[in-house]
């Protein structure tokens, strides 16, 4: 496994993760932040026994890091384990980074025995011991040239069939690159260059052009032969045809520079070595580049139309680290990306995302560009829908007056921006002023952007949702039905928005007095979402806290006390432990708990809850004067005798966990 950086890595051991039996549905919560990747890599790495892992090129040792966790506690990605092995590369030495887990064993490079060795198996009719060990201690006993070397040998396109003829080529093409001093990434590049050059002599030039185009894609990690289409390549290769760009990559593998494996479902892919793919790269003019933009065309051509369907993150998911080099300077592309890591779930990646295309916007545009501002929307937006709902305020509170001034306040952008402050007014407490703010922008976007427009449709909805917290249930109710029947017609009954809706309506079907209604709607919601998203998605999460909820509200506390029981650790491991939504099912657990007729449980669950609300979301935020009231009122229930915690609500504790 190379540890290149952070996301590859966890890529390629979420695979392997895969590979040993965890379900799709975990890996993709893994991939997008909604678990944690190190357990599930080690929840089934742990049950194999007598294993090797191989962990490569780890320079930069906060790439081993998982969840913020140091390299030395042994609780990441690196533990301490009798079931198998783990060998770590690496230029860092220090023990203290390592933890006291580790054994430190300093190597250099491969002797000329060992490096002969190397030639020898990749191309044992190259010649005798002696003459391997000859090239071997001109390569510098360096890895990655000894083996292409060997490769190179080993192909039907080399002119040189022995170690010794390899040495005189070498030696004549690139005799600056071996001298005294020389580098070891050049003595690396000298090898593959001669191969490359050897292929022109054969015919092949068009091997050249497609390493630099392969070049721009992940190493290391797999490239789906299904992305390379000849008719893509081969109009990067002169007037070379279809067939000829196969001929082409099959050349490359034949002399190392790419390697084809066999991956699940015997799907075929290709991998480049990090070092190759990052020397060819470097060796590429900036400015327009016609080899860049090749590879880009191929994603582009591989990615589904709309990155919201769960039938399309798939093929998302797999290009994910490739488009984070490809596209690294065109945020459109990149948004596509950042919309389905958003419909997936994993906001705290579709951030990490964002921020990168709002760093490349404001150094090409400034800060202030309209493209810019609208970045920095949807960025306050996702940074509340990781669970930091003030910060996502701070940012919205100063972006709204600057879009408002470069743009103007009808402006497209600035009604994103309007409406996300909105939505983070209402979600900090205050529904008043957040179904007010909804309440003008819904006019302007009908009137800028016609009335069945999806932004339009969300505002709609969002208007509907904090009139209903606003203290109108009965008409949040009638106006999500009326949108439901709207979205059915033009999104479809399976779109992600229309299950948004849906359970919305189930919601405040409930708060307008039917609780068995709602009760029975999320009841058909949930397989619904569970299909579509995934048991672990977030909002299927959203729809069994509800069915919880409304179980105990049409009559059966203790079946609402059991399902938020099943549900609260698994939104502890998909959200995190201070997650609001992770909250707000710990204090229904502890009111379901009370209501089956065991109030010193409750009273005990919110002794301890209350801190935790305090902390995370304000002691005056409403939430936490409800759970305070909540205290007061299983305190008197329990006999423990009343304290005066400051209530000011007298109502219980609900869910509002708001899915949009």
């Amino acid at each position: 496994m190379p540890a290149l950086d952070a996301s590859s890595l966890r890529w390629s051991l979420l695979q392997l993760a895969q590979e040993l039996g965890a379900g799709s549905a975990e890996v993709d919560a893994a991939l997008t932040g909604r678990r944690d990747p190190a357990d599930l890599l080690w929840r089934h790495l742990g049950t194999r026994t007598g294993w090797l892992l191989v962990i490569d090129n780890a320079d930069d040792i906060s790439v081993l890091e998982c969840g913020g966790r140091p390299v030395r506690d042994g609780n990441g990605w690196l533990r301490p384990t009798t079931a198998g092995l783990i060998i770590t590369t690496s230029r860092v030495s220090d023990p203290r980074n390592w933890g006291r887990n580790t054994q430190i064993h300093p190597i250099g490079w491969l002797s000329n025995q060992d490096g002969a060795r190397v030639l020898l198996d990749l191309a044992p009719h190259a010649g005798s011991r002696t003459t391997a060990q000859i090239l071997s201690e001109r390569l510098g006993g360096l890895a990655l040239a000894l083996h292409q070397a060997g490769s190179h040998l080993a192909s039907p396109f080399a002119r040189e069939a022995t170690f010794e003829g390899y040495a005189r080529a070498l030696e004549s093409r690139f005799a600056e690159l071996l001298g005294a001093g020389g580098r070891d990434r050049d003595v690396v590049t000298g090898t593959w260059e001669l191969s490359l050059d050897q292929l022109a002599q054969n015919d092949v030039p068009q091997a050249r052009d497609l390493l630099r185009v392969l070049a721009w894609f992940m190493g290391a990690l797999p490239i789906p032969v299904w992305l390379l289409d000849h008719e893509v390549l081969a109009g990067i290769c002169g007037d070379a045809s279809a067939e000829k760009a196969g001929v082409g990559l099959e050349a490359l593998r034949s002399v190392g520079l790419i390697e084809t494996r066999s991956a699940r479902r015997s799907d075929t892919i290709a991998v480049v070595h990090p070092l190759v793919a990052e020397a060819v790269r470097l060796q590429q003019s900036t400015g327009e580049n016609p080899w860049r933009e090749t590879a880009a065309t191929l994603l582009r051509r591989a990615l589904p139309e709309d990155p919201v369907l769960s039938q399309n993150w798939a093929i998302y998911s797999t290009l994910l680290p490739h488009a984070r080099i490809v596209f690294a300077e065109d945020p459109d592309e990149l948004g596509k990306f950042v919309r389905y890591l958003e419909a997936s779930g994993g906001y705290e990646a579709a951030r990490a995302l964002q921020r990168q295309i709002c760093e490349c916007l404001e150094s090409e545009h400034g800060r202030n560009d309209a493209a810019s501002l609208l970045a920095r929307a949807v960025l306050a937006d996702l940074t509340g829908q990781a669970g930091e709902v003030t910060e996502a305020l701070h940012q919205l509170i100063e972006l709204v007056p600057a879009s408002e001034e470069a743009l103007g306040p009808e402006h497209p952008h600035t009604l994103v921006a309007r409406a996300s402050l909105a939505q983070w007014t209402g979600e900090a407490g205050d529904a008043v002023s957040a179904r007010d703010q909804y309440a003008e922008i819904v006019p302007i976007r009908e009137m800028v952007l016609g009335a069945e427009h999806d932004e339009t449709l969300i505002s709609r909805a969002n208007l509907a949702y904090c009139t209903g917290l606003a203290g109108d249930p009965a008409e949040a109710r009638d106006q999500f039905a009326r949108l439901v029947r709207i979205r059915e017609r033009v999104s479809g009954p399976e779109h992600l928005h229309t299950l948004v809706d849906g359970l919305n309506l189930a919601r405040w079907t409930g708060e307008s007095g039917d609780p068995t209604a709602a009760r029975d709607q999320f009841s058909d919601l949930l397989p619904l979402h569970e299909r579509l998203l995934g048991a672990e998605h977030p909002r299927t999460l959203i729809t069994r806290a509800n069915l919880a909820r409304w179980t105990g509200e049409a009559g059966d506390p203790a079946a609402a006390r059991d399902q938020y029981a099943d549900l609260l650790p698994v939104r502890r491991r998909v959200l995190g432990p201070e997650h609001p939504h992770v909250l707000s099912s710990t204090a229904n657990l502890a009111r379901w708990t009370g209501e089956a007729g065991d109030p010193t449980a409750a009273y005990e669950q919110y002794l301890r809850l209350l801190p935790l609300y305090e902390r995370v979301l304000g002691a005056d935020h409403p939430r936490t004067m409800e759970v305070r009231s909540s205290l007061t009122r299983w305190s008197d229930i329990s006999g423990y005798g009343r304290e005066d915690w400051g209530a000011s609500v007298s109502r219980e504790f609900i869910d509002r966990e708001h899915p949009l």
